[in-house]
């Protein structure tokens, strides 16, 4: 299976995605406690941010820093140009309890300048203070990939129209990862 994506917040809940017993179990989003290069008390993040349809999966995921909101990405996968999903759109969910997030009732909101359905959009990354937004998308039905940034004034208010800050065209460069500073 498939292991990947890492995402740690800053008590050092570690989270991934993972194909282990998918699709028997849907839910492909696990946590665990990293410490000293071990993850431990590996548990499935549960929500209904996840889709109970085969073929969507978690494709991406961050925590945000102080591990209370998970970005994520639905994907749906089914036989698509280059092996790529046919369809992305990233979201953002609240922690309920240790297990459990659940979609914003302002995410389609929030990314509705991010999720264009000319792309598949994945790799969310927020800055701590939650007002940038990083994340890659590709144009559909080819391997010409951007790295984009939306910003917003306020973490309650959308984001804005992408700003690409990178582009490749024939290849499929993987997520930006901003410093805490902003400035790398």
């Amino acid at each position: 299976h498939l292991d990947g994506v890492a995402s740690l917040d800053s008590s050092n809940t570690f989270y991934w995605v993972s194909l282990r017993n998918y699709p028997i179990q849907i839910e492909n989003l696990h946590k665990g406690v990293y410490s000293s290069g071990n993850v431990s008390s590996i548990k499935r993040v549960y929500g209904d941010f996840n889709i109970a349809t085969p073929g969507w999966l978690i494709m991406d995921a961050a925590i945000s820093d102080q591990g209370n909101l998970l970005y994520y990405c639905n994907a749906y996968f089914n036989s698509c140009a280059f092996g790529m999903p046919c369809k992305a759109r990233l979201g953002v969910a609240q922690q309920v309890n240790d297990t459990t997030f659940n979609k914003l009732n302002l995410t389609d909101t929030v990314f509705s300048n991010v999720n264009d359905t000319n792309y598949i959009v994945y790799a969310p990354q927020v800055t701590e203070d939650g007002l940038e937004l990083y994340f890659t998308r590709i144009l559909k039905s080819t391997v010409n990939s951007e790295i984009c940034v939306s910003v917003r004034n306020s973490t309650t208010t959308k984001f804005s129209l992408p700003v690409v800050i990178h582009s490749n065209l024939g290849f499929v460069p993987e997520a930006a990862s901003p410093s805490v500073d902003k400035q790398k």
